[in-house]
């Protein structure tokens, strides 16, 4: 309604603008009426009387000339008888010429006495029946003298103005809606103001003095208002600020793809692509450690640090301070890979500043402390898969020279130009991690650890995270029984979220009601349809309550992760036996058999566990063979007998170094994965299913080795299987399964 009521009323001042700009143009149109036209005509006749008058100033000059001629002539008659005839003729001329000169003078006499008469009967005429009108062209000239009062610049410099008052007004109404400012006061004083400046800037005839008169309705209560704002509100919401223009130019740049810096950094925001800042529950405690830490001489060397062993998007990295001086690794993938050395002239202080950030005390080099800081580390992202088609396009293009097919190779060239055509250009792109940071005091020195907060992946299937359709079906299977305990099992860091997450979004949550237990420590991804009960306690009795009450509203299946008690195991077991519902859980162990195991060392009533345990999934995370630089090769017979495959085929290897020849430079490690040979990892699964043979081992000699045996006896497949077929697919190597199942 607001919008549409300024669009009505700018149609109508557009309009009274065109009538007044139409007004002042129409005047200068020659239509042949109007007082403009007389006066013109006027004029017209006035300069013709003048001319007259001086050609007959002429003619009496002439005859002037003719008399002193005469003169002449009678002078010469007087001496010469025998001219007397010619001067008789003379004369009679003469006179003839003064007759004619008198009659002249008299004629201009009556015309002038006449034109003067006719000037003094124009302004004593009191008898004219009509008023006088007025020169609308001469008006406006006077009024102004830049193109008239009502000049169309003039107009559109006007609705400018009215345009840019629209566009403010209506962000005002918006900003007390949403802020809760007093809109009844501000909107009518906009208003007023604003038309109270635009009736002074038709009413005053000079344009320069009524411009500013609507400028200034226009302009001083949003002043007003803009003030308000910004007293009220945080600095990310002020306005009309430097950073918030700066934000504006920005993103109006942003338009024609230039891209400019939102923010303006302090010099410990540059030279290096990371910035350091504090984490805490205290605002007041993390701005007092960010002072802190920047004013201290090591910050600078901590930016430098942390910037080099970022390079890499590690998932943490470490700082080991011995007498001759401090190493480095970073963890990616899982594994701890070694980097470079820096001095203690740079990483002591480094580490102090680090402490300040932290919360934590800088003297102290013995006792274990932990604390935290955010790194926003800023790269450029340059596009692997588009270089992985440009590297596919060129091995098929060598598999093809050796055929020597002329119109396929040309395909396979045109195929790989394409390929780089399609390759996107590099983009910068900016990494926001949380860093859990601890520092313990060990033999010779001094251990840091910076571990990174993981960031979550947004997987979509459990086809994504590795699982082969087989185990999967297998695993919606187990998940839709009545009655029984279902175990998710994983070492630490190894995707065991994940999986339960995409678990549940593949199970039928629609025809049963489930129910999570949140124990307020751990966050867990909320998935639809099922409903979380919080029990924020770690008192049993209040936990072993809060089920009851659970119980009563008759759920199908419950989801209890890391169950906190033994008596809180026997209860849910009683419910499976009693009620037939179907219970969830997890625990951390590297196999099946392990996380048996570990349930039972709780001194739950084994009987119940045993009778009630249907199935156990676990997980490992593997890292994947770089496919930039892989490369394949013929294993021995043992190998294919070993990893399961029936005839000869070729796995894949991390790239074996080639040694320079002497004078040649070393080969460039690969650019994707820096040399390591892996980059990324996947998931490898084991499901088991538990049968007779296993419970029997279970209640009469529950041994690690004695369980894997009776789980291979049900029919079970290990992990260890599901590595091999990584292997061969080429998504690993037989030296990464090895170490990941070790």
């Amino acid at each position: 309604m607001r919008q549409m009521f300024m669009m009505r009323l700018f149609i109508v001042y557009l309009a009274v603008s065109l009538l007044a700009w139409g007004g002042s143009v129409l005047p200068q149109a020659d239509f042949g009426f109007s007082v403009t036209s007389a006066l013109m005509a006027q004029d017209t006749e006035e300069e013709a009387v003048e001319e007259d008058s001086e050609e007959d100033v002429e003619e009496d000059g002439e005859a002037e000339d003719a008399e002193a001629e005469d003169a002449e002539a009678e002078d010469a008659g007087e001496e010469a008888d025998g001219e007397a005839a010619e001067d008789e003729g003379e004369e009679e001329d003469a006179a003839d010429g003064e007759e004619a000169e008198s009659a002249d003078e008299e004629t201009s006499s009556e015309e002038t006495g006449d034109a003067d008469a006719s000037a003094a009967a124009i302004p004593s005429a009191p008898a004219v029946p009509t008023t006088p009108q007025t020169d609308l062209k001469s008006i406006f000239r006077t009024m102004d003298s830049f193109g008239g009062f009502a000049a169309l610049w003039k107009i559109l410099a006007a609705i400018i103005i009215y345009l840019a008052w629209v566009f403010s007004t209506d962000w005002m109404s918006t900003d007390c809606i949403r802020y809760g400012f007093n809109g009844k006061k501000w909107i009518p004083t906009a208003y007023g103001a604003f038309w109270g400046g635009m009736i002074l800037f038709w009413a005053i005839p000079f344009f320069w003095v009524s411009y500013l008169f609507l400028v200034a309705g226009w302009v001083v209560p949003l002043a007003m208002f803009v003030r308000m704002h910004n007293q009220d509100l945080s600095s990310g919401e002020q306005v009309l600020t430097p950073e918030h223009l700066r934000f504006v130019f920005a993103r109006l740049m942003s338009y024609v793809g230039v891209k400019v810096d939102t923010k303006v950094r302090d010099r410990h925001e540059v030279g290096f692509p990371v910035v350091l800042n504090p984490h805490g529950k205290n605002k007041v405690d993390t701005e007092q450690w960010r002072i802190q830490a920047r004013a201290h001489a090591g910050f600078p060397n901590a930016r430098e640090i942390i910037s080099k062993l970022m390079v890499v998007h590690p998932e943490g990295f470490m700082l080991d301070y011995t007498a001759n001086g401090v190493t480095s690794r970073y963890l990616l993938d899982g594994v701890w890979n070694s980097s470079e050395a820096f001095t203690r002239e740079l990483a002591d202080p480094a580490l102090q500043a680090l402490k300040i950030l932290s919360g934590m005390k800088p003297e102290d080099r013995k006792n274990k402390q932990e604390g935290a800081f955010r790194i926003d580390f800023e790269y450029e992202y340059t596009y692997p898969e588009d270089r992985l088609k440009v590297k596919q396009a060129e091995d098929a293009l060598k598999a093809t020279l050796a055929e020597e097919n002329k119109a396929k190779i040309r395909e396979m060239e045109r195929n790989v130009e394409k390929a780089k055509e399609a390759v996107r250009a590099p983009e910068k792109r900016k990494r926001s991690v949380l860093v859990h940071f601890t520092t313990q005091g060990v033999q010779g020195g001094e251990r840091a650890i910076f571990l990174f907060e993981q960031e979550k992946i947004p997987f979509k299937a459990l086809a994504d995270l590795g699982m082969s359709e087989e185990m999967e079906q297998k695993i919606r299977t187990q998940m839709k029984a009545e009655k029984g305990f279902m175990v998710f099992s994983a070492p630490n860091t190894s995707g065991l979220r994940t999986t339960m997450k995409l678990t549940l979004l593949k199970t039928d949550r629609y025809t049963r009601e489930f129910y999570e237990i949140d124990d307020g420590i751990h966050e867990y991804d909320e998935v639809e349809n099922v409903t979380k009960v919080p029990i924020h306690s770690k008192d049993i009795d209040f936990w072993r309550s809060e089920m009851r009450s659970l119980f009563l509203k008759d759920p199908n299946v419950v989801i209890a992760r890391d169950i906190p008690s033994p008596d809180v195991m026997n209860d849910m077991l009683d419910e499976i036996e009693n009620e037939e519902r179907f219970m969830i859980t997890t625990v951390r162990a590297k196999d099946a058999a392990e996380a048996i195991l570990r349930i039972m060392a709780t001194k739950c009533d084994a009987e119940k566990w045993v009778r009630n345990l249907n199935a156990v999934v676990c997980q490992r995370l593997v890292r994947k063979l770089c496919e930039h630089c892989k490369e394949a090769y013929l294993p021995p017979v043992e190998t294919l007998r070993q990893i399961g495959a029936t005839e000869k085929i070729h796995i894949f290897r991390t790239p074996t170094p080639v040694q320079p020849k002497p004078g040649e430079k070393p080969q460039e490690p690969c650019p994707e994965c820096r040399g390591l040979g892996y980059a990324g990892r996947t998931a490898m699964f084991e499901l088991v299913i538990i049968g007779d043979e296993t419970r029997k081992v279970l209640l009469h000699s529950p041994k690690l080795e004695l369980v894997r045996a009776a789980l291979k006896k049900d029919g079970n497949r290990f992990m260890a299987a599901e590595g091999m077929r990584l292997v061969r697919e080429g998504v690993t190597s037989l030296q990464e399964l090895k170490r990941a199942l070790s």
